[in-house]
């Protein structure tokens, strides 16, 4: 298709909106959208249309057609079924996208407020292997000084030796401290 329509892009015909324009917007409404998985005029009429280039090799005999109320309901009918599919796909797509920017965003869920305790990410620069310590301290916490909202940041403290973090930590490399008790 995309080596017809260079081709016809080369030599654009002075009616090009009658011969050319039809072309592309019937390939738009058969091309399957990959959020739905149909096609826009699938969708509308209920069955698979087909490319221009298709019918041009194909003959078309429309004689004899006419519209029913017969016809146009089992239309209703599968243009309903069809769009509850459609939904269905596109609300399982919005879930994998949301999923997907947030792991690609690290947008956390978790709140913390002032006085939470909670333990912070070693970074992998700072571990000697893949096994040493993730969470810092081992069995004790930092506390929660201050809670930057806008950033989604929070300022630890040290309880033991009162010692406050200068920089403060995104959430994203703070958890909220689980006792092994």
């Amino acid at each position: 298709m995309k080596a017809l329509m260079a081709e016809d892009s080369y030599t654009l015909p002075v009616d090009w909106d009658q011969t050319l324009l039809h072309k592309a917007l019937q390939i738009i409404r058969c091309d399957p959208s990959t959020a739905t998985g149909f096609a826009p005029a699938q969708l509308i009429l209920g069955r698979k249309l087909y490319y221009p280039m298709d019918l041009d090799f194909q003959d078309v005999d429309f004689t004899g057609t006419e519209l029913t109320n017969s016809v146009v309901q089992a239309l209703n009918n599968v243009h309903e079924k069809n769009f509850g599919l459609a939904s269905k796909k596109i609300g399982k797509r919005q879930k994998q996208y949301k999923t997907y920017y947030d792991r690609k965003n690290k947008v956390s869920n978790v709140m913390y407020a002032v006085g939470d305790k909670v333990q912070m990410k070693v970074g992998k620069h700072a571990r000697k292997s893949k096994f040493s310590l993730k969470w810092k301290p081992r069995d004790s916490y930092y506390e929660v000084v201050e809670v930057n909202t806008r950033y989604h940041t929070v300022k630890l403290k040290n309880p033991k030796t009162g010692y406050v973090f200068k920089k403060s930590k995104p959430f994203i490399f703070v958890r909220k401290y689980r006792s092994r008790n």
